[in-house]
């Protein structure tokens, strides 16, 4: 498969996966809402692009992945935003994750922290996601912490697996002047996948790319 892929694990520090929802029945009750803040005309860092944006990628066996090299859950919070152009209004789900010999986190997150595992693997298996990579430095109190990176994956264009009923999303096959292929539509599939190999967070896509973080 195509590959691209982050720094190894033992380069990042801290990973933020940041999902983004059209519609505040998707978001998982269980996670915390932070107040809204009001838009901004700053442009924001998004350090050095690792993943170009690919569409329909699943994320479903992620976490368990990442809990695998050694990253536990040390944030997670949703946000309604308003877009400063359209005026439309979204949610911003966003984890955080960092390596278990020093993460810190308090002792209320703790309590909580299984729960909001179950949270984020529900959103994982519910949907595929158009998603973006990025590489920044890690900031400690202000402060650049030498060696070490903050890994940003953005998600972002959410398709459902799943219809209202529960029952799978069915969709034809076609060819390029778009008639359909074979005798029946089948589920959706996804192009590729967001997964941890050899210590690095990798996006493989179709059937021969693979890209590192």
């Amino acid at each position: 498969m195509d590959d691209a892929s982050t720094k190894s694990s033992a380069k990042v520090g801290l990973i933020c996966i940041q999902f983004r929802f059209a519609k505040k029945k998707d978001v998982p009750q269980a996670i915390p809402w932070e107040p809204e803040r009001p838009p901004t005309n700053k442009e924001s860092i998004k350090g050095v692009e690792v993943f170009e944006m690919t569409e329909n990628i699943s994320v479903s066996d992620f976490l368990n992945q990442l809990e695998g090299i050694g990253f536990v859950m040390v944030g997670a919070w949703c946000r309604q935003m308003q877009d400063p152009k359209s005026k439309k209004y979204h949610f911003i789900t966003r984890f955080m994750f960092a390596p278990e010999n020093w993460a810190t986190c308090s002792k209320n997150f703790v309590a909580e922290r299984d729960v909001l595992r179950d949270a984020f693997e529900e959103i994982c298996a519910a949907a595929l996601w158009r998603v973006r990579g990025y590489i920044n430095p890690l900031f400690v109190d202000k402060q650049v912490v030498p060696g070490k990176f903050a890994a940003s994956i953005n998600l972002e264009g959410r398709v459902s697996l799943f219809e209202s009923n529960g029952t799978r999303v069915l969709r034809w096959k076609r060819d390029a002047g778009g008639n359909k292929i074979g005798d029946t539509a089948l589920p959706l599939e996804p192009s590729g996948f967001l997964t941890v190999q050899d210590g690095q967070i990798c996006l493989l896509v179709g059937p021969t790319t693979e890209v590192e973080v």
